[in-house]
């Protein structure tokens, strides 16, 4: 084999080799999943899927930072939220007279969906992006 096909041969296979050795990005982490604009697809009150035309305007928006921006029914709320320690929980509002914690059933790029009780009344949440 003459150098020049044996060289064309070896900066082939050495591209095909650097190109299949790139690295994956790392998963995104929870904050980054919920850091978004979330529209109401799903809403249920004791397992009764709840038919409301005015949840379709409820938008809720997670930021990084720890705020949150609800708008909808009206009107517009800010505040704040962080997951518990294992992430399986999100608080709303904390110390506040709002105060409010869901139970993260679901949480990736496409579905956000979220459970809680509130005066012994079952709640829950699926979310898409808006």
């Amino acid at each position: 084999m003459s150098k020049v096909k044996f060289l064309i041969l070896f900066l082939a296979v050495a591209g095909i080799s650097l190109t299949s050795c790139k690295k994956e990005d790392p998963a995104p982490t929870k904050t980054e999943l919920l850091a978004k604009t979330w529209k109401i697809s799903e809403f249920y009150e004791d397992g009764q899927l709840i038919s409301d035309p005015s949840l379709a305007s409820v938008r809720l928006t997670f930021n990084a930072n720890g705020t949150y921006t609800s708008v909808g029914f009206g009107s517009n709320s800010t505040g704040s939220w962080e997951f518990n320690a294992d992430e399986t929980r999100i608080l709303m509002d904390k110390g506040t007279v709002d105060e409010f914690t869901g139970s993260v059933v679901t949480l990736s790029t496409t579905t956000f969906k979220m459970t809680w009780t509130e005066d012994s009344t079952a709640y829950e949440i699926v979310m898409v992006p808006a």
